[in-house]
């Protein structure tokens, strides 16, 4: 079957269609994976943040228990020696140290808790983004289906009409070749 010019401008017309709409698709996908690649690359970050300062807190109280210790150790030493004055003395020192360190964990707490919130923020932004790379593939899907469709039922279309000029160029053919008149045919 040879392609008429109908047929080759709906074919041409059809592969435009398809080329825009595989761009647009192209494009959708590269935007998203920007998006995708991006996040990734916060939650990394966010997560070596939240590795030292959990080091940094396990080593604040590590210190802590450390110093507790020593500082009993003291303390039961220099009220051997000292007395009741040398005692007052180390426990306030003591009080005050231990508020320090204290005030340095709560703040390395808030810390901690701020970089889980923002990882949380981050993951629930990539569920966002995974949501939204799956709605855009399948409405391009759906167009792709769409123009698929139309496309076949064009082809369809043409082929019907084809059918028809050849029936009626075989009905030209015969009339032709048995030489009738116009007179002599019957309608």
């Amino acid at each position: 079957m040879v392609p008429t010019l109908v047929q080759e401008e709906v074919r041409q017309q059809l592969g435009r269609q398809a080329f825009c709409t595989t761009a647009q698709l192209d494009s959708a996908v590269a935007d998203l994976r920007r998006e995708a690649e991006a996040l990734g690359e916060q939650l990394s970050g966010l997560k070596g943040t939240m590795d030292t300062h959990a080091t940094t807190r396990d080593g604040m109280e590590a210190r802590l228990a450390a110093i507790d210790a020593q500082l009993r150790e003291t303390a039961g030493a220099l009220a051997d020696r000292t007395g009741a004055e040398g005692l007052a003395a180390t426990q306030q020192w003591t009080k005050k140290n231990l508020q320090r360190l204290k005030e340095r964990t709560e703040h390395l707490s808030s810390q901690m808790e701020e970089v889980l919130k923002t990882q949380k923020r981050l993951d629930s932004d990539i569920t966002v983004v995974d949501a939204k790379t799956d709605g855009v593939n399948k409405k391009l899907r759906r167009m792709l289906q769409q123009k698929a469709t139309e496309a076949d039922a064009l082809k369809a279309l043409l082929e019907k009409e084809l059918n028809h000029v050849r029936e009626v160029a075989d009905e030209h053919e015969v009339l032709r070749n048995t030489g009738a008149t116009y007179g002599e045919l019957k309608f």
